[in-house]
């Protein structure tokens, strides 16, 4: 333990930041650490579960002095999926000691200056309440979390859990989910985390130390300490890496390198294939157990052709092609070739990420010609550093999750090159705190000087020198539609996944509301007019005091028209709503259908006034900016420039919130407009909507006139075996090369297709659908033991399912897994249920694509319905009449080109490798029974779809069931 040796008064003062005062008792020994773990029977010790096992490591300094590690007798069963988790049985506990009978060695244990563990709240509070049902004392020493402080230190790293750390840093960790090997495990984590502490400069260390009052760990003495041997002992870690910018250490960022793509000359076309594809120093170099695969090579050459010959094409490229490294292949060399850049244009950052981490620096490695490559996003994926030192002085703490998102933000930006809030993983409500400190804050009257520390600027500073550019498709349609150019001109393009390229354009024609994100918008707009930032503004005090009134009356005012608002219109839509739900299980309320017309006046009136405060409160802002820009003349202070351009943004977001009340209510357009909404909670899921489909038009024009090439790619562009439905979305029909490349799998021996035929109709009315699907479900997860994927399009259907399930288990035997009933994002569900040996994972929506679960975790996926979209919604309505009225059939040519393309993307969920097997089970009998049955059934790969009983399945299921095949080769893409 501690022994004190002398009080000494310390005093820290530094530039920009407030005089910090502490005393310190110098330390003649080290501290002493008890690192504890628990296996439990569930997550909460108030609902009565219980300890089954402790592992308790006892530190001093960074040895080991001492171990501890028993089994507890909870006196209940454990459950089923808990012993499946842990290992952990009826049987090893049935002789272990009570939890009393270890309370004096426990005590003795914990008795250390901190005690620590991966999520100190969950492991103290189980202890804490044992020990008080045994009317002991709780304990109360200080503690250290190591999932925050592992978050805070280590902010870069793909996830937090213990095991996804000790992968990371290759710590060893033989037996996760056993007390004893993660107490150990976490031991080491402790140390880890030490050592980065003991690296900080001694700023970003004292930027901590204003926070720590804030943290779950007791971080104060031992900062402190750190500070101390710092300033007073000369420890000082090496820190040329760093840099100060403005008082915030930073890394040093290099210059841009120097433009020599004039002096570059590629190898041949043929010879660059040649090379790549076939030559063992090509791809087969760096990529483990490569295979050239003639269709990779096809798409590749077809690319190439037509960027050379500057004309566009529509390309399908089945699963299992390496897509991407195909048309990558083709960008660099008509790059290099051309001397012009290529555009790359993704749906989703993740694939975004993919290209720049992976696929273009595998390339990079081999390439015989040097190139280079970028990825652009849009300003609010960057830091603003200017607008971050500004809220680390002047800032206000409102939850944990600004105090966790700023500490982790402080290490991040000594590791981070490019400001780009992808690489990290932030707090749920970190993003509140995240958009004060964005380089989207940015005004029109003034631009913040960050010099080579803009990295928004420096992002696109980089490609407008880069050879390929990255973007998604969001920033690729605001560039194209908007008359400011956010991204570098590039002629030629490559649209991944080109079937999302319709819906993105088509939300910058369109408005959209959600009550709650207006509502906390309303809340942080607000904080700007606080008295405490204008402090040292120089302005006449009683025009200050009036304008900052003003502006903070009518921003309430504001707020309350809006809550008002949406009050009124959710409870006349709760009374007067369809039977029409969303995808996701809300009620759509269609707003001039349904609306009478007093509803339609009433509501008039409201935005009326809604809109006479938001326009009294521009007046004021405006009029605040003004004198600030005023006292900018005259003093040169960057704080009076941060609030400016505050100012300045929240002017433009108030302008941009009345033109979307004007859109969605006033202007009578014949754009649809409604709503959606939970019933159990109108106002508070309340999202208003209106959609254009003007957008057609000018999508069309802008890619014909700024583009000389546009390659459209994805794995389902076709339906029906024409590219006719996408071309005319995208306004592209005047395209003449198509072209379809089969996937390489050998789907006959790998997927086989059943359509149980005595499953009853959709159509038919009552619950009988509903639970001869859940029947044949759990029937079908008993042959599989689980390992199976359910697709839905209705998430009421899913809940429903999930819940009928649940029913049928005796036992929790499978663990259910559920989009909107299981807390997590997609991703985090898809690990979940990849983890564990027998689970079912149902979802809707976006689980139909860009989900890989490749090998033996998945070796069964059941369709629930067709894919068709709500035929009753009104943005389908809307486009259905617009197809019409051109001569299309809506159904033929719009709604089923949509179901089957969506079809092909639920299937292509199944075999992600030439090695996967597996079974598709179709419980929707339209796809037999009624006429455009026939053109999901051709969408298949297979060319036989067995048509059996339930029965004859059940009882002959190891006969439909493909042989399991073994694991996909270590580099193998799993690309659409």
């Amino acid at each position: 333990m501690n022994q004190e040796k002398e009080s000494v008064f310390i005093q820290l003062k530094y530039c920009g930041i407030n005089t910090i005062k502490f005393f310190r008792k110098e330390v003649v020994n080290v501290s002493t650490y008890a690192i504890i773990d628990l296996e439990t029977t569930g997550n909460s010790s108030g609902r009565g579960d219980k300890i089954i096992e402790i592992g308790i490591v006892v530190m001093e300094s960074d040895k080991v002095t001492e171990e501890f590690s028993t089994f507890i007798y909870p006196e209940a069963e454990i459950p089923p999926f808990i012993s499946n988790l842990t290992g952990i049985t009826d049987d090893h506990v049935m002789d272990a000691p009570l939890f009393s009978e270890i309370v004096p060695d426990l005590k003795r244990l914990l008795r250390q200056d901190y005690v620590i563990a991966h999520n100190i709240d969950f492991d103290l509070t189980f202890i804490n309440d044992a020990l008080a049902q045994l009317g002991e004392d709780k304990i109360s020493a200080k503690v250290i979390d190591t999932v925050e402080l592992s978050r805070v230190l280590m902010p870069k790293a793909s996830g937090h859990k213990l095991s996804e750390l000790s992968d990371s840093l290759e710590l060893s960790h033989d037996q996760p989910h056993r007390a004893i090997s993660d107490a150990r495990v976490t031991a080491e984590l402790w140390k880890v985390l030490q050592a980065k502490l003991r690296d900080l400069p001694e700023k970003t260390l004292l930027y901590l130390l204003k926070l720590s009052a804030a943290f779950k760990s007791d971080l104060t003495l031992i900062l402190e300490d750190l500070l101390t041997e710092r300033r007073y002992e000369g420890s000082k870690p090496a820190d040329d890496k760093y840099e100060l910018w403005e008082g915030v250490p930073v890394l040093k960022l290099s210059s841009r390198e120097k433009d020599d793509r004039g002096k570059r000359l590629p190898p041949a076309w043929e010879e660059w294939l040649q090379f790549l594809f076939e030559e063992p120093e090509g791809l087969g170099s760096i990529i483990k157990s490569y295979r050239s695969r003639k269709e990779q090579k096809k798409m590749a050459e077809s690319i190439h052709q037509s960027l050379h010959e500057k004309e566009s094409a529509f390309i399908e490229a089945g699963a299992g092609i390496g897509k991407s490294m195909a048309y990558v292949t083709a960008a660099v060399h008509t790059a290099v070739e051309k001397k012009e850049p290529v555009l790359i244009s993704t749906h989703t950052n993740t694939l975004q990420s993919q290209l720049a981490q992976k696929e273009l620096p595998l390339l990079s490695r081999i390439s015989p010609v040097p190139f280079t490559f970028a990825t652009l996003k849009g300003s609010e994926h960057y830091l603003s550093l200017a607008h971050f030192r500004y809220e680390l002085e002047y800032g206000t703490l409102h939850n944990y999750d600004d105090v966790l998102t700023k500490a982790m933000l402080l290490v991040w930006v000594l590791e981070t090159e490019t400001g780009d809030i992808e690489e990290i993983q932030m707090p749920s409500n970190g993003y509140k705190f995240w958009r004060k400190v964005s380089a989207d804050q940015k005004g029109k009257e003034i631009a913040l000087s960050m010099g080579n520390y803009s990295y928004y600027h420096k992002a696109y500073e980089k490609a407008a020198y880069a050879d390929i550019i990255v973007t998604t498709h969001a920033l690729f349609c605001y560039d194209l539609l908007k008359e400011e150019e956010f991204i570098p001109s590039c002629r030629y393009a490559i649209i991944d996944e080109a079937h999302h390229l319709n819906s993105v354009a088509a939300k910058y024609f369109g408005s959209r509301l959600y009550y709650p994100s207006v509502q906390q918008l309303f809340s942080q707009w607000k904080e700007i007019f606080e008295p405490s930032y204008y402090q040292n503004v120089t302005m006449n005090k009683e025009k200050k005091q009036e304008l900052l009134k003003y502006c903070t009356l009518h921003i309430d005012n504001a707020k309350s028209e809006w809550a008002e608002l949406s009050s009124y219109f959710s409870s006349y839509a709760v009374k007067n709503r369809p039977a029409v739900s969303s995808d996701t299980g809300k009620v759509i309320f269609d707003f001039y259908n349904l609306g009478s017309g007093k509803f339609l006046r009433i509501i008039s009136d409201m935005c009326e006034r809604l809109l006479k405060e938001l326009n009294q409160l521009i007046r004021g802002t405006e009029a605040l900016m003004n004198e600030l820009l005023m006292q900018l003349q005259t003093n040169e202070n960057p704080d009076l420039a941060i609030l400016i351009t505050r100012l300045d943004y929240q002017i433009g977001y108030y302008k941009e919130l009345t033109e979307e009340i004007d859109s969605i209510f006033l202007k009578n357009t014949e754009n649809p407009v409604w709503a959606e909404f939970d019933l159990k909670h109108p106002q508070g899921t309340l999202t208003l909507e209106s959609e254009s489909h003007m957008h057609t038009r000018v999508l069309s024009e802008r890619l014909h006139t700024k583009k000389d090439s546009i390659i459209f790619t994805s794995a389902t562009l076709a339906a029906q075996g024409s590219f006719q439905f996408v071309k005319k979305q995208l306004g592209m029909e005047s395209v003449e090369k198509e072209e379809i490349i089969p996937s390489p799998y050998d789907y006959e021996h790998q997927m086989k297709v059943v359509v149980p035929t005595d499953i009853p109709s959709i159509k038919k009315k009552g619950n009988g659908f509903l639970y001869a699907i859940s029947e044949m479900i759990f029937s079908l997860a008993l042959k599989t033991n689980g390992r199976m994927l359910v697709l839905f399009t209705s998430y009421s259907m899913l809940k429903n399912v999930y819940y009928l399930l649940r029913e049928f288990q005796e036992s929790s035997r499978y663990q259910l897994i559920a989009q909107g009933v299981t807390s997590g994002s997609r991703d985090r569900l898809k690990k979940d249920f990849q983890a564990l040996d027998s689970s079912i994972l149902l979802g809707t929506n976006t689980f139909w694509e860009g989900v890989d679960i490749p090998g033996e975790d998945l070796s069964c996926l059941v369709m629930v319905r067709l894919p068709f979209d709500p035929p009753a919604h009104p943005g389908q309505q809307k486009e259905e009449m617009l197809w019409s009225r051109e001569g299309e059939n809506p159904f033929m040519d719009l709604t089923l080109p949509k179901a089957v393309i969506r079809f092909k993307q639920g299937v292509g969920r199944l075999i992600r490798s030439e090695n996967d097997r597996g079974l598709l089970v179709i419980l929707d009998k339209r796809i037999l029974e009624a006429n455009y049955g026939r053109y999901f059934i051709e969408a298949l790969p297979v060319t036989r779809v067995h048509e059996v009983e339930s029965r004859e399945l059940l009882e002959k299921f190891d006969d439909y069931l493909p042989a399991p095949g073994t694991e996909p080769a270590e580099g193998e893409g799993h690309h659409e």
